[in-house]
């Protein structure tokens, strides 16, 4: 081959190489891949509510009212004194119960919603759950609409009406319970059995609201404030001494669960269990913890 030609050759090679389209791939670096102390990457700063102190707060009642621990609220107001707290000061913090008290309805999710009262629940409940001397006023109560797993594993809806600071802690607590199928007979307000609280627990129902007093006592009870629910009443009684309540709850005095099918033990509550632990981390009281009485139907939360 001459000269000539050769240098032709190694021409025409060098032009259809330089006219290729492809391209060497890009080395594309997504969020993951990049350095975890880029300066792109900014944690969410968090949304602050303001709350104003009354007259008997403390650092460890207010964590308890939101759900928050005592460490975070200091944290939050490093420049306040947590003992030298005075009514009207503002404390910041966060916590979805502060951010939705004064919201007319909430939507959790579906099926799990809160509401003030209306018109017509106000009239259903008066001269039953709410009757003279109740110590809250009606602006203070949430009509809460929950979905639940019933005894035949189908879906129903239920109502129970709380305090507005557990509102918040209802709709998590029964959605979370929801998912789990775990089993609750009924959940309906204690007008439908006359406000009787006897007659609603031999029905098992889970109720909340409702003005009385402690068992065997003059003093009024957590349930009067909407600050206590009772869970599958009937599986979990009231025990003091030889006084069993519901009356037809005496086969459930004694707390073995091996004693009892599948379906009654799991709604037979106990430390550590899935019901327990939803109210624990949400600052509750269980009465099944009391020395005496027992009564394991009962959680309360105490806000003040």
């Amino acid at each position: 081959m001459s000269v000539r030609r050769l240098l032709l050759s190694v021409v025409l090679v060098l032009l259809m190489l330089s006219g290729c389209k492809e391209k060497a791939p890009e080395i594309v670096i997504t969020n993951n891949e990049k350095s975890k102390e880029s300066p792109l990457i900014k944690e969410k700063e968090p949304h602050f509510d303001a709350y104003e102190v009354v007259a008997g707060d403390t650092f460890s009642k207010i964590a308890r009212k939101f759900n928050v621990t005592e460490e975070k609220l200091k944290e939050w107001n490093q420049e306040v004194v947590p003992e030298a707290l005075v009514a009207g000061q503002s404390l910041q913090l966060v916590s979805p119960i502060l951010q939705y008290l004064g919201k007319e309805e909430v939507v959790f999710q579906e099926g799990f919603t809160y509401q003030v009262l209306s018109d017509e629940m106000i009239q259903k409940i008066s001269g039953y759950s709410y009757r003279e001397g109740t110590p809250v006023d009606y602006t203070e109560l949430r009509l809460v609409n929950v979905l639940y797993i019933d005894l035949k594993g189908k879906n129903q809806t239920g109502e129970l009406i709380v305090n507005q600071y557990l509102a918040q802690d209802m709709v998590e607590i029964f959605s979370h319970l929801f998912e789990e199928k775990y089993p609750i007979e009924e959940i309906s307000l204690v007008e439908k059995y006359q406000a009787d609280d006897e007659l609603s627990m031999s029905h098992n129902n889970t109720s909340a609201f409702c003005h009385r007093p402690i068992e065997g006592s003059a003093e009024v009870s957590y349930h009067s404030y909407g600050l206590a629910i009772d869970i599958n009443p009937l599986i979990n009684p009231y025990v003091r001494e030889e006084l069993v309540l519901p009356a037809n709850a005496s086969s459930y005095r004694e707390r073995d669960k091996s004693q009892f099918d599948k379906e009654i033990a799991q709604m037979m509550i106990a430390p550590g269990d899935l019901i327990y632990q939803l109210f624990m981390d949400r600052g509750y009281e269980w009465g099944g913890d009391w020395t005496t009485p027992k009564d394991y139907q009962h959680f309360e939360k105490h806000i003040n």
